[in-house]
């Protein structure tokens, strides 16, 4: 973990720059690492799966517990990650056409 966010840093940056964006204030390195921050208030799902499933069955039901508890592989936490990085990054790309554009518009 030493090196992930120096290295997490240095992808943003490289993905800034492979989108032409060249000043810092339109696309600030940390968005797609902040979205996947979010993902912290559900990550009891993966790291305390009985805690999780025990809360369902008393909250919703023993058939939702069932399916809360097919969600439970590692491979779908691998996927959250994954997707959701990937919609900060296509967010950051689209805001960054679109602040292009405007910028045009207004010289």
């Amino acid at each position: 973990m030493r090196y992930g966010i120096p290295l997490a840093g240095q992808l943003s940056v490289g993905f800034k720059v492979r989108c032409g964006i060249a000043r810092v204030q339109h696309a600030p390195d940390a968005y797609p690492f902040l979205a996947i921050g979010n993902i912290g208030w559900i990550i009891r799902l993966w790291s305390d799966k009985q805690f999780y499933y025990d809360g369902a069955v008393e909250e919703m039901g023993q058939a939702y517990a069932e399916g809360i508890k097919a969600l439970q592989t590692p491979g779908h936490l691998v996927a959250v990650i994954v997707l959701t990085a990937a919609i900060a990054v296509l967010g950051i790309w689209l805001c960054a056409k679109v602040d292009k554009k405007s910028s045009k518009l207004l010289d």
